[in-house]
C-alpha cells in the first residue's frame, strides 16, 4: 500500500489502526501526506491510528500529523518483527506516539511535540512546536519564521519526491542555516522563491 501526497482526514474505527492497520506481512509507505482530524468521533473507539502486526514494514515519511485523536496512540508495533521507519515527519499533538513490543524502529528526523512517550532510540529528532502558515484556517505550509521545520534532513536519510503542492523537495532556503541537509520536515516544501516574489510584488 502506497499513500502519496494525499489528505487523509476524517477516518475512524472500531478496531486498531483507523487510519492503517498492516497484516503481518503488509508493506505501508506513506509519503507527502496532510494526515489531520482522523479519529476524532466519539461513537468510534479509536484505539490506534497506525497498527502493525506480524512483519509488516511501514515507513512514514516528510508527512504533516496534526489535529488527529489525542487521547490514542499513533503508532503501535504488535509483535518483534514489525519494522517501522519515521523519517522527515511533523508530529503534533499527539500524547502517545509510540507503542511497540520490542519491534524494529528507525526514527529519524522528525519534529515532534512530546518525546516523553517514545522509549525507542532516535537520531536527530528535535522536540518542539512548528509554525504554520495560517493553522486555524486548515494552511499547514511552514511559514517563513520557522525556525525548527525548514532546511533540516539530507538525502542520506530518505530522498522523497514532491511535496503535497507539486514542489520539489530540498529546495535550500539561503537565510537558513542547514541542519542536516536542505529538505524541509512535513508534507509541504517551504520555497523561498515564492518570499521573494510576495515581497516584491503584493
Amino acid at each position: 500500500l502506497n499513500i502519496k501526497n494525499t489528505l487523509l482526514r476524517y477516518n475512524n474505527s472500531q478496531t486498531s489502526g483507523y487510519i492503517t492497520y498492516s497484516d503481518p506481512d503488509g508493506l505501508v509507505l506513506l509519503e507527502g501526506n496532510l494526515i489531520t482530524e482522523n479519529g476524532n468521533l466519539a461513537e468510534y473507539d479509536n484505539f490506534t491510528a497506525f497498527y502493525q502486526s506480524g512483519a509488516s514494514s511501514m515507513t512514514v515519511a516528510y508527512n504533516t500529523l496534526i489535529q488527529n485523536n489525542t487521547n490514542s496512540t499513533l503508532f503501535r508495533q504488535n509483535g518483534s518483527t514489525a519494522d517501522l521507519k519515521l523519517y522527515g515527519n511533523i508530529i503534533k499533538e499527539f500524547s502517545n506516539i509510540h507503542q511497540s513490543s520490542n519491534s524494529i524502529t528507525d526514527i529519524n528526523c522528525n519534529l515532534i511535540n512530546d518525546l516523553s512517550s517514545i522509549s525507542v532510540p532516535m537520531s536527530n529528532v528535535t522536540e518542539g512546536q512548528v509554525v504554520f502558515t495560517d493553522a486555524n484556517n486548515f494552511d499547514y505550509r511552514l511559514a517563513a519564521g520557522d525556525v525548527l521545520a525548514i532546511d533540516v534532513c539530507d538525502a542520506g536519510i530518505y530522498v522523497p519526491g514532491d511535496d503535497l503542492d507539486g514542489k520539489t523537495r530540498g529546495t535550500d532556503n539561503p537565510t537558513v542555516v542547514n541542519d542536516l541537509g536542505p529538505y524541509d520536515l512535513g508534507a509541504y516544501e517551504f520555497d523561498f522563491n515564492d518570499l521573494i516574489f510576495s515581497s516584491s510584488f503584493e
